[in-house]
């Protein structure tokens, strides 16, 4: 009965979230904090079961996390979701550290609250992203790796102080650990290769026996890391990427997909009920340390991203991503007051912290693009009042291109190579196709004295395309700011490119017919490209014509 009037709550929440055009993710919140102890309190008599429901939807959640990732993209992506993810770390929890210490915490318990709001939460972020189908995005890629490495180390840490007081060393446990863990991933990858294949080929002779199927795996592999200490989440994302190189992999995600968002919206409903405090101060307190997760965990991962030579945009996207703190803090912050370390009113201000955070954090994320805009104050304008604003515009982007590309000079000497999306001498073209007079004049004068300077490419690859693929491509992504684009604009857009490249000859050039192609999401179209590039045999000035496809 509860659970009917639970969901009828859910639905009337969700279905005025969606008139007034706000995240649903909000409205299950909001559902949990009106059906928990402060209102109904329909949550509290029935927890575990409501916990259990929740925790399938983790399951399954972070199971096609793994289901759509690349095994080889992960190894492309280890190194800087690596040091991105060891980075945050180290510097959330030194600076929380201190900031706790100011808002006169014991050392020992801004400690442990330090840690636990160092970590964002993967299942909130993954969930947004793949809403916004960012997923396979530059920025959602590198997120959700530096996300397994977050959950790693925040399982390192639980490790490490769980064995605090207990007769077990700390150096056998990780030992424990490392062993388990290797066997597992181990017996996984054996099964992946030699035995799913020919398994599957067998099961998904019917579609629910391969339904069936699959989630056993799922929950079978989940209960196998929680066994080996490597935690249920852990688990899941190997039971997908076990998965991921399966011909069967879209029709499992498809299937799966619709049960997992019901059982999430149980998590989040769960996660709203927990909204507890005993007095203001514990809300003042948690307010503080919110302001930081929002602000200071977003410039810690830009500033790393921006060190490890990403764009602005994508080290800003990344960044944003990170504002709220984890699940994984309650777990280690359980630890701790089990331990005797820290009371019940540190859990309560971190209840307020968590949902505060993942409150305004989703907002964020559904809306960075339309954030990011900010940073050049002229790109709107430009596109709404293209004449007035053209100048402004296209020095800010002629000036920081400029330090971009200096920063060049400062690459590592032995690394292989360096993609850029663009050419410093591009510039031209929407110069001489939106400045004129005085201002042309100005910008020509000034164009040589940077160029100079500059690094040129070792190959230029022209990604040519008709105004229609373009116009739909406009549409597709729906960027605010691109909305009053014209297609006369992007005729005279895309007849300048074509013009400029037709007289290009400081770099050898490939120009690529793109028309057609779908090298996003179509994996034969994007390996036709690669090879395209990577060819050895190459000549100054070369046209790829691609097999002839319709996806339009």
């Amino acid at each position: 009965m509860d659970i009917g009037i639970i969901l009828s709550i859910a639905i009337g929440i969700a279905f005025l979230a969606q008139v007034l055009k706000q995240p649903l993710i909000i409205s299950y919140i909001l559902t949990g904090i009106i059906c928990g102890p402060f209102f109904l309190n329909l949550i509290n008599s029935e927890k575990s079961f409501y916990h259990s429901f929740a925790q399938f939807g983790v399951i399954l959640l972070l199971f096609l996390v793994g289901l759509s990732l690349n095994p080889e993209f992960l190894k492309k992506i280890g190194r800087i979701s690596f040091v991105a993810g060891v980075g945050q770390v180290i510097f959330t929890a030194l600076i929380g550290f201190f900031l706790l210490i100011a808002l006169g915490f014991s050392p020992l318990v801004s400690f442990y609250l330090a840690v636990a709001i160092t970590f964002s939460s993967t299942i909130i972020i993954i969930k947004l992203l793949s809403d916004k189908k960012d997923l396979r995005s530059v920025y959602g890629r590198y997120t959700v790796g530096l996300m397994l490495v977050q959950d790693i180390i925040a399982i390192i840490i639980m490790i490490i102080l769980s064995s605090f007081g207990l007769e077990k060393s700390l150096f056998i446990s990780l030992f424990l650990l490392f062993i388990k863990g290797v066997i597992i991933f181990s017996v996984v990858y054996f099964l992946a290769r030699v035995v799913l294949p020919v398994v599957l080929d067998k099961v998904a002779e019917s579609t629910e026996f391969l339904f069936v199927f699959t989630l056993g795996w799922c929950f079978a592999l989940a209960g196998l890391g929680e066994w080996s200490g490597l935690s249920l989440e852990v688990g899941a994302i190997i039971a997908g990427l076990s998965l991921g190189t399966s011909k069967y992999q879209t029709e499992i995600f498809s299937r799966l997909k619709p049960l997992r968002d019901f059982f999430l919206v149980l998590f989040f409903i769960i996660l709203g009920s927990q909204m507890q405090f005993k007095n203001f101060s514990e809300i003042y307190i948690g307010l503080a340390i919110t302001l930081f997760v929002l602000v200071g965990n977003p410039l810690i991962l830009y500033f790393l991203f921006r060190r490890m030579k990403f764009t602005r945009r994508n080290s800003f996207l990344a960044g944003l991503t990170a504002a709220q703190v984890s699940e994984f803090g309650f777990v280690l912050l359980f630890i701790a007051q089990a331990k005797g370390y820290i009371g019940a009113d540190v859990l309560s201000i971190f209840t307020i912290v968590t949902l505060a955070t993942i409150f305004i954090s989703s907002y964020l994320i559904i809306y960075n693009e339309a954030i990011f805009k900010f940073i050049n104050p002229f790109l709107e304008k430009f596109y709404n009042e293209r004449t007035r604003y053209a100048f402004q515009t296209q020095m800010f982007f002629l000036v920081n291109r400029y330090k971009q590309q200096q920063q060049l000079h400062q690459e590592n000497l032995f690394s292989e190579f360096l993609v850029a999306d663009y050419i410093f001498e591009k510039d031209k073209i929407f110069a001489y196709l939106n400045l004129s007079g005085e201002e042309l004049k100005l910008y020509e004068s000034v164009f040589p004295l940077l160029f100079k300077n500059l690094r040129q490419p070792d190959l230029v690859v022209y990604l040519q395309s008709s105004v229609d693929r373009l116009m739909y491509n406009i549409k597709r992504r729906s960027r605010q700011i691109e909305r009053n684009l014209t297609r006369n604009y992007i005729e005279e857009l895309s007849e300048a490119y074509n013009d400029f490249f037709f007289r290009y000859a400081t770099t050898p050039l490939l120009i690529v017919n793109t028309t057609e192609m779908d090298f996003v999401n179509n994996q034969k179209d994007f390996e036709e490209l690669f090879q395209a590039i990577f060819r050895n045999d190459r000549g100054f000035t070369e046209y790829f014509q691609p097999e002839a496809k319709r996806i339009l």
